[in-house]
């Protein structure tokens, strides 16, 4: 997996998640690649509540 934070040009910050060979994890554990998109999606989803202040 790679990540990548830039700056974006409204001066806020842009990031880049780019999941590799999940062709591999999907054959070894298919129950559990079912799951990678909406586990980063909440992942990514608290930490922008975290960086703007909403979560406790």
């Amino acid at each position: 997996m790679t990540i990548a934070l830039r700056e974006a040009p409204s001066g806020g910050t842009t990031l880049t998640l780019v999941r590799e060979r999940l062709d591999v994890l999907a054959a070894a554990l298919p129950h559990v690649a079912a799951k990678v998109e909406s586990g980063w999606a909440d992942a990514v989803t608290k930490l922008a509540g975290i960086l703007a202040g909403d979560a406790p």
